[in-house]
């Protein structure tokens, strides 16, 4: 479990800056600014040392090692001067400031060498609890955290906020019998929440919410009274449902509370609550129905008939263990059902209820409360779903391999690739991330495998097929075919045993194309194994980029540029910054030759007249605008590649390596017409792919060692041209 969790923080990318500003004028008392929302990064400790990372709004970055400060988990465990048995609670709180804190931090384009210095200053405070797990050979949990910091620079003080899941990895202490040692520990910092998803506090709550994203892993954070009365205070994160909707997601680690900042321990009000709510609006006193876990484990099943009237106890139950899958399901408007599961599979009813709301645009999401004005209170919410109308319902058949008895596979559902492939794939029960089965190719020879599944598109427009797959080497893909030839594709990164990740693509199909989704395991000893697979409408078409480039380079300006061609649209544009893995690695020359050709782009909402990205766009037509400024978040998900070993004796050598990427994400174009004027010009999903190209130098340090250093990664559109000799 250790090597995973080091696995996963070097997954982890780093936000990089490579423009350069002069500090100007500090005046002696800093003015206070606006919130300034964090969106990623991590925090590692191993358990003494480790890098800080973060990156958020406006190109905010910054990259250092905290030195001297207070780090309450590792001082009071490992040292044993608090309980840490099995059933204890203790702080997670971490903090660093000013001098314990150097590195070096971007900001609107600016970069800040010294942060720690005379003329710029960082302070960061990690705020949660974790209640220890009974003893074993060792044990790894999560919980939530929130994040508090405050960036001083040319005398304005940015407050930073964040929210964020942590992984401890525990052993039993080797001089206190009975207590727990932590041996790892890994803070990461989620994302903004993507669309249609929205976030907000109902009612007068106290203290701020927070809301993000890691992975499939949502963190909700959420102060407040209470929901019950004729008025609730709560965090709520929704999107529309349809009528015959249902809101899904699994609770885990809600029992966390704690106070923004808290030096100690906070223990969480027994009447907090986090769980699935539907409403007729975003009013406090709209008229609702909520199925909720309180830290105990008891549920409650909850109703307000209308607005403004006192809320009903409908009934309850009381669970066994802290995570439990909650789910209401609406049909015709008006009825909703309750259910609870242990397992995400078998689903007990707890009630139902008729509802006379007065529209038919409900929403349905996620609610935390945590029974106290000056307390936050979150949970993590797993794999959250909301289904609405038939457009949106999964198209495939036994997408979680639960109907199938292994090895059997079959239609309706997952067929063997035979034709293709030399080895057959199977169901199984050796390592299902939910449920008790999973869909498996396993090999002790030098033979292939692949698995599929066809449906007919029964409606033109953008499709999301949804995967969690896992391996125990590389070479594995992932994808979506359309009428044979391949829409999209990814690598499945290797993992531990039973250790899955999501995998999400997006593409295009009109009326009557077929789609194969598939998984294909590489001629090599070995397994890929995948489960709860899902194929939806995404909503909104998403527009395919048939050719172009997109270009990060190492040195000189711009950071990165783009240059994309469709069907009925063209993009043009340059950056500033962003997120580039192998560059990230080696900015000032490592070692490694193996490194995933992943980057990305993000930027929530251009903030002033200063570009962060800009270029020229036609959609149709021309917007009529001489500058675009560029919003969104794009990822670039390229494959993972060796670098060739340099010969000769010329120095520097330029060396490359190439492998297949997909594109995805949502671009904005804004016109800014003063500060902090935005207007939305257009927003749209874009899919692609093709093949990326990596380029590094090689060079010898003073002892000889070759050194590899970013020259450039260039991505080429050409979606005829991702692993056609891998696809089933």
């Amino acid at each position: 479990m250790r090597r995973f969790l080091h696995a996963h923080a070097r997954r982890l990318p780093f936000a990089l800056l490579l423009a350069f500003a002069a500090v100007s004028c500090w005046p002696v008392t800093p003015l206070a600014a606006a919130d300034l929302v964090i969106t990623g990064g991590y925090l590692e400790r191993d358990p003494y040392s480790g890098p800080l990372e973060l990156r958020g709004e406006r190109g905010f970055t910054f990259r250092g090692g905290p030195q001297s400060g207070i780090f309450q988990p590792v001082e009071d465990c490992n040292a044993g001067s608090a309980p840490c048995g099995p059933g204890d609670r203790i702080s997670l709180h971490a903090n660093w400031s000013s001098g314990d804190l150097p590195g070096v931090a971007t900001l609107d384009g600016i970069t800040y060498m010294k942060v720690g210095g005379d003329l710029s200053s960082l302070t960061v405070d990690f705020n949660g609890s974790v209640t220890m797990p009974p003893f074993s050979p060792s044990a790894t949990i999560a919980a939530p955290f929130v994040f508090n910091g405050r960036f001083t620079h040319d005398g304005i003080r940015e407050e930073l906020i964040g929210s964020g899941v942590v992984t401890l990895s525990l052993m039993p202490h080797l001089a206190i019998p009975g207590r727990w040692r932590i041996e790892y520990m890994l803070y990461e910092l989620g994302a903004m929440l993507p669309s249609p998803w929205t976030s907000r506090d109902i009612g007068a709550v106290g203290l701020a919410g927070r809301s993000s994203i890691l992975n499939d892993t949502m963190v909700v954070a959420g102060a407040g009274a209470d929901i019950w009365g004729t008025a609730d205070a709560f965090r709520f994160t929704y999107q529309p449902i349809s009528v015959n909707g249902t809101i899904t997601a699994k609770v885990s680690s809600q029992e966390k509370a704690f106070d923004v900042p808290s030096y100690g321990v906070a223990t969480p009000h027994p009447l907090a609550k986090a769980g699935v709510i539907i409403r007729e609006s975003t009013s406090p006193s709209a008229a609702s129905v909520i199925l909720d876990v309180k830290p105990s484990g008891g549920l409650e099943f909850m109703a307000r008939y209308s607005s403004g009237e006192a809320t009903t106890y409908l009934g309850g139950a009381s669970t066994p263990d802290r995570d439990v899958w909650l789910q209401l399901a609406l049909a015709g408007s008006n009825q909703i059902t309750a259910a609870y599961s242990l397992d995400g599979v078998t689903w007990i009813p707890v009630g139902t209820v008729s509802m006379a709301f007065g529209t038919t645009d409900v929403l349905a999401g996620l609610a935390v409360t945590s029974h106290d004005p000056a307390v936050l209170h979150a949970a993590l919410f797993q794999d959250a779903r909301v289904s609405g109308a038939a457009h949106t319902r999964n198209l495939l058949a036994r997408g979680d391999f639960e109907d199938y008895e292994p090895p059997a596979l079959g239609p309706p559902g997952w067929v063997s690739d035979d034709l293709l492939r030399q080895v057959p794939a199977k169901s199984e029960t050796h390592q299902p991330r939910s449920g008790a089965k999973n869909g498996a190719c396993w090999t002790t020879t030098y033979l292939d495998c692949g698995i599929y599944q066809e449906v007919v598109a029964q409606v033109t427009g953008s499709y999301n097929f949804r995967i969690y797959a896992s391996a125990d080497r590389g070479g594995g893909f992932v994808g979506a075919n359309v009428n044979g030839v391949t829409a999209a594709s990814t690598e499945v990164e290797p993992a531990p045993f039973g250790v899955y990740a999501l995998y999400t693509l997006t593409f295009t199909a009109k009326v009557g194309d077929v789609v194969r989704v598939w998984m294909y395991s590489p001629p090599s000893p070995g397994y890929v194994v995948i489960d709860d697979a899902s194929l939806v409408m995404a909503g909104e078409s998403a527009r395919v980029v048939t050719g172009g480039t997109w270009t990060i380079q190492g040195i000189g300006s711009p950071f990165g540029s783009f240059d994309l061609t469709g069907s009925g649209f063209s993009v043009q544009g340059t950056y500033e910054y962003g997120v580039v893995e192998p560059l990230d690695f080696c900015r000032s020359g490592c070692t490694a030759r193996t490194f995933f050709l992943r980057s990305s782009f993000a930027n929530a909402t251009p903030s002033n007249l200063m570009s962060f990205a800009r270029g020229t766009t036609t959609f149709g037509r021309s917007t009529g605008a001489p500058w675009v400024e560029y919003g969104g978040v794009i990822t670039l998900n390229g494959g993972m590649v060796t670098l060739p070993t340099p010969t000769g004796t010329e120095w520097p050598q330029l060396v490359s390596a190439s492998a297949p990427f997909t594109m995805s994400g949502v671009l904005r174009g804004y016109d800014v017409v003063g500060v902090r004027e935005p207007r939305l010009l257009f927003e749209v999903p874009l899919t692609g792919s093709g093949m990326a190209t990596l380029e590094m130098l090689a060079h010898p340090n003073a002892s000889g060692q070759i050194l590899l250093t970013f020259y450039r990664l260039n991505y080429e559109f050409n979606p005829i041209a991702a692993l056609q000799t891998s696809e089933p």
